[in-house]
């Protein structure tokens, strides 16, 4: 089944920014754009943010997460950095993944 579902990149998309003309009505209300991170993680909108230093900060994480997608924070910053800001967009019970190194003594 999944074979019949054409394969597309963002190379083959061109969204261009303008007014929508498709009628807002029930029937667009009832559309179901979720997605699965996890057996057991949904989001509302299959957006994530890049783990990209001047990308991924505490702000987008928020925002996103409320909006129903998903920010992975990077890992170019002190690993105290990066706990504090998971810490604080899971206060806000909004899904955020962080790449932690454990396997380092000094942050154990």
């Amino acid at each position: 089944l999944l074979s019949q579902i054409p394969e597309i990149t963002f190379d083959d998309i061109l969204i261009l920014p303008g007014k929508s003309t498709i009628p807002i009505n029930e029937d667009v209300a009832k559309i179901d754009i979720s997605t699965k991170i996890t057996k057991t993680l949904k989001l509302k909108i299959p957006i994530t943010s890049a783990p990209m230093l001047n990308v991924s900060g505490t702000e987008l994480a928020l925002t996103l997460g409320k909006l129903g997608g998903m920010s992975f924070i990077h890992n170019y910053q002190s690993f105290d950095n990066q706990i504090n800001m998971v810490i604080t967009v899971s206060r806000n019970k909004v899904p955020v993944a962080a790449s932690l190194d454990f396997s380092n003594p000094d942050v154990r």
